[in-house]
Order: C-alpha cells, then structure tokens, then sequence
C-alpha cells in the first residue's frame, strides 16, 4: 500500500462535466496495481477498478485531492443507538457479513453477481436489498455502523413540551380535565418507580408499578400521567435486554433472548476442527437380553459431532449414566474404524460409508463429564483440547444438541415403549409396559439412523462455501467431510485404537510392593515385573507408578509408559480370583459393606472383650483369695508336681462305656481269625506294658 493512499480514504476530483466527485477507496493491490473505489454521494454506484499510478498522478498533478473530514462516517456511541436502530443493522450486517471480507471478488462484478445469487438462496432475500446494503457499507465508511437506518432524518426533533397537553385530547375531558404533558421530572420520577418495583426478580407488573408509583410520588397531585403515557415512555427508554437481565437473569437472556449473530460453522478450518458431543437419556423404554418380560429402563445415548460437515463421528448406546465412563466409549468409538464395530451389530458397511476414526482438534463439552480430571489427559497426551460450555449453555453446542433431537424424532415412529409428553400424566398408558426392544436392538436402529443422516439426509440450511458448490458438493455431511478431507484437512490425526483406549481410561497410583502391584486394595503383577524382579527389590522400599483402569473391569490394570504412548498389562492374582468378574464399583461397594459390617459388630466385639476380661479378673481374684499369706516355696518341685500329676491323671483318664448288644450278652460266635488275634494279644502282659509306660513318664519327668 502506497503511503500517500489508504483504504477508507475520500478522493474529491472534478469530472468533465464540472461535477464535484467524492470517491471513497476500498481496496488497494500494489502488486497488480489496482484500485477499487466508489462515488459516495451517488444513489446506485458500483465498486470501479482504476490503476494505484494513475490515482497517485492525479494527486501530484492537483486533478484530486485527499478530502480530511468524512462526510458520511456515522460516529456514535453503542449506548446512544436506539434497540430498533441495531436490530436492523445486525440483521443487514449478518447477511453481507461474510461477503465484504471476500475482497477483491465482490467488487469484480462477474464474481460479485454469484455471491450475490448464493446469499438470496440462502437467506430468501432480494437483490435489490442485499446491493442497497452493501453500498450503505461501502460508501458510508466499511463499517457495521455503516448499516444504521437513516432515521435521524425523519420526524421532528426532540422538544421540551411545556404549557396545553398535546396530542389526541380525550373525549372525557369535560370531566376528567385534559392531562399533564410528561415533562422531564416526570420521566425520572418514571426510571425511579421502575428501578424499585419492576426490574426485579419479583417480576411485578407494569400495572403494578405505575400503581405503587402513583402511591409513592404522586399521591397529593392535580395532575398525574396516565397508564398509557407510562407504557409509552416504558417501551421507549427501557431497553429489553435490561429488563431480561433485571427480571429473569443474565443465564436465562444469554440462553434465550440474546441475537445469534454468528455460528458455529465461523473460523472453522475442516473437517476435525472442532468436534461436540453431548448425552441424553433415549425417549423409549428397553427390555432385558436375558429376560425379555422385565424392562431395564431407559438408555444412554452419546454422540460425536464434527461441526465442520456435521458428519457423527461417535456414538455410544449403553446403560452408563452420562459420566465420563460413557463419554470414554462414544469418544473412543469416534477414533476408531467403524467397519469393525457395525460388524459386531451384524451391520456391514464400507469404510468409505463411515470414514472417522481420526483424533480432532477441539472437543467441545458440558462441564460435567469432562471437567473431570481424566479430560486433561486427552490435553497431555492426545494433544486435543478440551473445552467445556457454562452452565445453562446448552445453546453453545447446538449442532450436537439438534443431531440427538433428530435421532430420535427419526426412530419414534418404530420404537415400542417409546416415551410421550404426557408420560406420568393421570389416565395415560404406562409406556414401560409396552416396551420390546432390548438393547443390541435399539443399538442397531440408532447406527442405522446414524448411517442415513451421514450418507443420504440433505442439510437444507447448511452454508455451502462457493468452492463447494464450484466442485458440485452437495449438502451432506459424508460428501463435505470428504471435500474436507481432501481440500481443508490439517486438523485431523491419526492414532492406533489401543492408545486412543489406553489414554481414555481414568488414571490412578498404584504400590509395588513385595506382595504384588497393590491397586484399590487388590493385587495384581505383571510378566515383566516377575522377570526384571521388581517384587523383590520392593521387599525393602516400594514405590508407586501411574496406571489406567477400566472402571467396569477389575481383571486387568495397565502400567502407563513412555507418557502414555505404551503400556504393560497387569492381572488380578489368583488368590484375588473372587473379583475376577467385578467392576472396581462393586469392589469399592464389597468393601465398605465389609467396613460397615465390622462397624455394626464393634460394639458386641467390645462387649465380649469386657466380658473376657471381667472373667479373667473374677479367676485371678478367687486364686488370690486362696492363696496363704506367706510366700510361696520352691523346693520339692519335682515331688510335688508328681503328686498333681497323678491325682490329674485319674480327672484325665479316658473311660468308654460301651453298652453290649443282644448277640454279645447271649456269647455270640466269633469268627476264627478275631479269635487268633485276641490269643495272640494275651501273650504279652498288659500290666507289664501299662507299667512301662509309666516308667518312661516318669523318667521324662
């Protein structure tokens, strides 16, 4: 750009006819040496290509001059624009928003004339209106200002009405007196009583404020405004933001009354620039796989949107409640080949039909299940960012928001046990009971579903960029995803599906100990560790490591490597073979009920223990009592000790009193070979073997 020329800047020149010319320059290409400019004061001027020399010739010979002052620029502060004044400019400004900023194009009247016929398709608007407003924002300075209706210029100006009432006189004013003009007193006494009793969470109404006004402020007067006159100044001054604001909060106005002035298709670079995704519990009631006469509920639907082509990247159809645990599966189904996972449903699709398994650049979430602290591992190490929405915000990811809606309005017609607006209303069917689907039924409707919006259902209002419809794209998201991809891509990466799992699941410590790699109370070890012998040195000090854990799977934990780009798998020990099958929920839940039964028996374990202990004081008590004052002697141990033993014996001694049987008393026969034995036995003294065998005791004594 030449230092003598800028873009915005007025060119007075006198033409051949003697007519005093004001041109506005609004753009400049010194490599081309070009120029568009544009006559300010003329009432259907174009944009005019002219050379940057000739322009700069003119100047040095004095044919123009640089005019200062802008005699069109429209300088006025936001706060003094009335709300109709900016409605109107917001709507022209969003219409030619986009179109300005395609410089040099739109000042090219070939390429001019397209753009011009894309933006009345899309906006069903005239050509006459769009060329009005882009010439109000040429030659009025390139400004959004530039678009606020020329209103000043009508009506009266504004005038202090003092003396007679004006306006309509009223037909009973023979009785009731003409009225009171509204003077400037009256207008503040009006912004008090409405600052007190209206702009207020109390939401009173307008008829109620200009009754606790005239109570207040105008109790003892002749004259006092009318309730119209109140209304009238009301809807002037009061602007509705304010009163949104005032009345309902800034939450409620952000989320239903604030101008859309923009959407979320802005500064998106393709396909993976920014991805949604958001849950709802499915409208439609399911029946249990196993037990197909009792219903489970409702499930959880999740889905992943690329705001880009609209193309659903991700779905999950489960029984999680919307947790990260559910997020964990939609996100890891958007990273991974779908071929492989509709197989699994019994559906067969190309890859071509459902192309996205690749990581995006921004994921675009509620607070809840992504600010927990297993998102910030999808920053660390997926390099994805993460952002998530304000609370009652639901607005900001509206792409995903209308993708679930359509979803299920789409497979209403076809669901049993599907869930009405009147569910829970008196008189009206208990859809529970009407329910036949079971989950990997539904599941399969949802990614039929899923396959017809991404392949087949038009998207009427999408903006088709003019390079799209030059290479024949039509408005589907596969077809867009594709142009994407092959035209826009940049943002998406590719990454092996373990990782993408591993990286997903939450994270937490675990203990290398001697006893095993101890997580969550449960022991687990690893072939690696076996082998370089980490139990043994972690018999003197054990340290902790990273891990990842499926929270439904206790069997297996994976020690983190190399920042999360490999892993080591770790296995339940066999002796902690009981919790094989559980989720580390239900081991979290064995083991408080476990806590909780020993906290329910610690009262009774006290009470056994007092018990115990009075018992033994009772004992010790009775021997104390027995015991003679004198001290103990500790001679003739062996003697006296002898003595106890054999008074303990005859206590000790084993007696059995076996009663005979019928056959026994009448001297039943015995048989030959208990007779031999009973012979053979009797050849040896019993006496002498009782009495050898208290010799030996003794002498052990």
């Amino acid at each position: 750009m030449h230092p003598k020329l800028a873009v915005n800047m007025i060119i007075v020149r006198r033409t051949h006819e003697d007519v005093l010319c004001k041109e506005r320059i609004l753009y400049i290409d010194t490599n081309t040496d070009t120029m568009y400019l544009i006559d300010i004061d003329m009432r259907l001027a174009f944009p005019y290509q002219r050379k940057v020399s000739d322009v700069l010739n003119e100047l040095q010979c004095g044919i123009c001059v640089v005019q200062d002052n802008d005699p069109k620029a429209i300088v006025i502060s936001e706060a003094d624009i009335p709300q109709l004044y900016k409605d109107k400019r917001d709507n022209a400004w969003g219409l030619i928003k986009a179109a300005v900023k395609d410089e040099p194009d739109i000042y090219i009247e070939d390429s001019r004339g397209k753009i011009i016929k894309i933006l009345m398709k899309q906006n069903k608007i005239s050509k006459v209106t769009l060329y009005k407003y882009f010439r109000k924002y040429w030659q009025r300075g390139k400004s959004p200002n530039s678009l606020l209706p020329n209103y000043q210029n009508c009506g009266v100006r504004e005038r202090t009405l003092v003396g007679k009432k004006t306006g309509r006189p009223s037909r009973f004013r023979e009785k009731i007196g003409d009225g009171a003009n509204v003077t400037e007193e009256m207008k503040k006494i009006f912004r008090i009583a409405v600052a007190r009793f209206y702009m207020n969470k109390t939401k009173n109404s307008l008829s109620y404020t200009y009754t606790q006004m005239l109570k207040e402020y105008f109790y003892d007067e002749e004259t006092i405004p009318t309730l119209r006159q109140f209304r009238y100044w009301f809807n002037k001054e009061i602007k509705r933001k304010d009163k949104i604001i005032a009345r309902e909060g800034k939450k409620k106005y952000n989320l239903g009354s604030r101008p859309v002035l923009s959407n979320s298709h802005e500064q998106l670079i393709g396909p993976g620039s920014v991805y949604q995704i958001d849950a709802t519990i499915a409208d439609v009631y399911i029946v249990s796989r196993y037990n197909r006469t009792q219903t489970i509920g409702r499930p959880t639907l999740y889905f992943v949107v690329d705001v880009f082509s609209r193309m659903i990247t991700g779905v999950y159809v489960g029984l999680e409640n919307p947790s990260w645990n559910a997020a964990m599966m939609a996100l890891a189904n958007a990273f991974s080949n779908k071929v492989e996972f509709c197989k699994q449903l019994g559906i067969d699709i190309t890859e071509d039909m459902w192309n996205a398994q690749y990581l995006p650049d921004t994921i675009v979430a509620d607070r809840g299940e992504m600010l927990s602290g297993f998102a910030d591992t999808l920053a660390n190490s997926l390099q994805i960012r993460v952002v998530n929405t304000p609370a009652y915000r639901p607005d900001l990811k509206g792409i995903v928001e209308r993708t679930i809606r359509t979803v299920q309005e789409l497979l209403k017609p076809f669901l049993a046990g599907y869930v009405h607006k009147d569910a829970g209303e008196r008189g009206v069917t208990d859809y529970r009971k009407e329910a036949k689907l079971d989950l990997y039924q539904f599941t399969r409707m949802v990614i039929y579903a899923v396959l017809y919006l991404n392949n087949d259902k038009e998207m009427k209002k999408y903006p088709l960029s003019k390079e799209m419809i030059a290479d024949g794209v039509e408005p589907l998201p596969r077809q867009i995803w594709e142009w994407g991809l092959q035209n826009r891509s940049g943002s998406l990466r590719a990454c092996s599906e373990e990782l993408v799992k591993l990286n997903l699941m939450p994270r937490g410590k675990a203990t290398i100990t001697f006893q095993g790699i101890i997580f969550k109370g449960k022991s687990y070890s690893c072939q690696e560790g076996i082998e370089e012998g980490w139990f043994e040195r972690a018999n003197k000090n054990s340290w902790r490591e990273e891990v990842a854990y499926d929270p439904r799977n206790a069997k297996n934990i994976y020690l983190i490597r190399n920042n999360g780009r490999d892993f080591i798998t770790c296995s339940l020990l066999p002796k902690e073979k009981e919790h094989f099958e559980m989720t580390f929920d239900e081991i979290l839940h064995l083991n408080e009920c476990l806590e909780l039964n020993s906290q329910l028996r610690k009262n009774a374990q006290l009470q056994h223990k007092i018990d115990f202990f009075k018992r033994m004081e009772e004992i010790r008590d009775e021997a104390e009592s027995e015991s003679p004052k004198e001290k103990v002697k500790t001679k003739n141990i062996k003697a006296f000790r002898k003595v106890d033993k054999e008074k303990n014996r005859e206590k000790e001694a084993l007696h059995l009193n076996r009663q005979k049987t019928e056959s026994e008393k009448k001297g039943g026969v015995l048989k030959a070979d208990n007779v031999t034995s009973i012979k053979d036995e009797t050849e040896v003294s019993v006496m002498d073997l009782i009495r050898s065998k208290q010799k030996e005791n003794w002498s052990f004594d």
